[in-house]
């Protein structure tokens, strides 16, 4: 077949752009698109440290990204910094299974991005009326609000590592770091969360003026477990745990009935969550103890306290971010040839309706 001038340039046009095209993509039966998203690579808080103390960022490009990021959003002070976002994120997940109070069901966490806050309550709820079809409403003068508030207080620990051991920035370092900070945090966190005086720490549930509180200035028995529930039953709340030094648990272990057989197992359950030995049960609600929780001067000589209540109406601020301040000269860290963190984080807890916990104090 001929073809015309015009006819063959058009057909190479045509053949040209048939190449050009993307040919079209065949999808076998069963499969779906996938969407592909950036992985965030994981931070080492060792390598971290390493870098920001020494200088030596080799091997830890991501974390000197990270750091100097962190420089920008921060204040320079000598030796001082705030720890990246994710590795915040990472202690302060840690520091929720870690600290007693944190762990305790229904506490809500807030992160504030100021120093205080004001959150509302309902101090008295509105009242509902009766009546006809043309019968007048009375107005309500009854319903009231309430606000508390969180005022951030500055918690310091101060964990000294060894050079050697900084310098040695691996997963198992990364670890045993983590757990350290953690671990100085939470026990100071619960200390002032049990019993703060306020001013410059939080007003702990020990000294709080409107939980409601018994001395109780003898042994402990099963009936003050009871009687305290009913306290907070009383203020149309429900009891979800209590907290105690483990000599309360000891103590009630150990009651017995007229022909002394031990009744603890019909009352006081055993562990239930393999992965907290400070878990049981109280009649069926959450129990954990821990030594925070002194065993005298609560009030008298060897007296200690137990804390119940709905838990849910703690409230918990805290800045997102944890700020680690560094020193290898200040103190005796030169002398021993250390490096010494301090770890600085802010937070502070509210009790939305304080009369919903109760302290028995005076425990014998």
């Amino acid at each position: 077949m001929k073809m015309t001038k015009q006819e063959w340039e058009d057909f190479n046009k045509g053949l040209k752009a048939a190449v050009a095209k993307k040919p079209p993509v065949r999808k076998s039966r069963g499969t779906t698109d996938i969407e592909v998203k950036d992985i965030e690579a994981p931070i080492s808080i060792s390598k971290y440290l390493k870098g920001a103390v020494t200088g030596d960022w080799r091997g830890a490009e991501i974390e000197k990204k990270e750091h100097k990021k962190a420089l920008g959003q921060d204040i320079d002070t000598a030796g001082g910094f705030l720890v990246p976002t994710q590795i915040s994120n990472e202690l302060i997940e840690l520091l929720k299974a870690s600290t007693v109070v944190r762990s305790m069901p229904g506490v809500q966490t807030i992160e504030m991005d100021r120093d205080k806050m004001t959150i509302s309550r309902v101090d008295t709820p509105p009242q509902v009326s009766w009546g006809g079809e043309s019968t007048s409403i009375a107005e309500d003068t009854n319903l009231s609000f309430g606000e508390v508030s969180l005022e951030l207080n500055k918690c310091v620990c101060l964990y000294k590592m060894s050079n050697e051991l900084l310098m040695n920035a691996n997963q198992s370092v990364d670890d045993l770091v983590k757990r350290e900070m953690v671990d100085a945090i939470a026990i100071e966190e619960d200390k002032v969360f049990l019993e703060g005086q306020g001013g410059s720490q939080p007003l702990g549930f020990y000294y709080h003026p409107k939980v409601q509180s018994t001395d109780l200035s003898a042994a402990i028995d099963f009936d003050n477990i009871l009687d305290g529930e009913y306290r907070i039953e009383s203020q149309n709340a429900m009891l979800t745990g209590w907290v105690a030094n483990p000599r309360v648990k000891n103590n009630l272990r150990q009651l017995k009935d007229g022909n002394g057989n031990y009744i603890y197992q019909d009352r006081m359950g055993q562990v239930t969550d393999a992965g907290n030995a400070n878990m049981g049960d109280l009649y069926g609600k959450v129990a954990k103890f821990t030594t925070t929780i002194p065993t005298t001067l609560r009030p008298a000589a060897s007296e200690t306290y137990m804390v119940g209540g709905a838990w849910n109406n703690l409230i918990i601020g805290q800045k997102p971010q944890i700020r680690i301040e560094t020193t290898n000269t200040g103190g005796d860290s030169f002398q021993y040839d250390q490096v010494w963190i301090r770890v600085v984080s802010y937070v502070d807890m509210a009790l939305r309706h304080p009369e919903t916990f109760t302290v028995i104090k005076g425990i014998q």
